[in-house]
């Protein structure tokens, strides 16, 4: 039975660490290399325009299916009644911004610029891609920092449990036979001295 638990806690932890820590350095690789490259800039919040995105399941995930202004999420639902819709509100951002050539104005979604809440009319902080300066993103979140990092020590927690699992199976599978007390000639028939 203990064999069993010992598998298992390596099995879960091998994978389940390697998820967690593999997602967190991903996700976290991406941030970096946005806040290493992208260019900063102050940008003016001009507007806000709220749209529904629309998705359904199909075979088990999701399909976004289209972006639309949400006084048209019943006319969408009532073209496709036998669909079931998942509807989420998206906040986008329209910002305006300063770089030498002249002005940028661009829209992102409200998420992208790591923030919660904006208001017309107030200056935010903003990377603009070097190619594009229309590509904006926001820089990192501490609470997404802090939360990429906890969820990276729980995935090295994990592998370390799934080493120790590991480790402690294979000491167990070397005294194992030798802990049963039984000679080697067991089943044999020894001559009489």
């Amino acid at each position: 039975m203990l064999d069993f638990v010992l598998f298992f806690l390596h099995r879960i932890g091998l994978w389940m660490g390697l998820l967690l820590a593999g997602s967190s350095l991903f996700f976290g690789g991406l941030k970096t290399y946005e806040h290493v490259t992208y260019l900063p800039a102050q940008a003016r919040v001009v507007g806000l325009a709220t749209k529904c995105e629309m998705s359904y399941r199909l075979g088990g995930r999701s399909v976004p299916s289209e972006l639309v202004a949400c006084s048209d999420v019943a006319r969408v639902k009532a073209s496709s009644p036998d669909t079931d819709w998942k509807v989420e509100q998206v906040v986008f951002v329209d910002l305006i911004y300063a770089i030498d050539g002249g002005v940028v104005r661009t829209t992102a979604r409200r998420g992208k610029l790591e923030r919660s809440n904006v208001m017309i009319g107030e200056t935010i902080p903003v990377l603009r891609s070097p190619k594009d300066p229309r590509v904006v993103t926001g820089p990192v979140n501490p609470g997404l920092a802090l939360m990429m990092s906890v969820v990276f020590a729980i995935g090295l927690i994990l592998l370390a449990m799934s080493w120790w699992a590991k480790r402690r199976r294979e000491a167990g599978a070397l005294v194992a036979p030798a802990g049963y007390g039984m000679p080697a000639t067991f089943g044999h028939h020894r001559p009489a001295a």
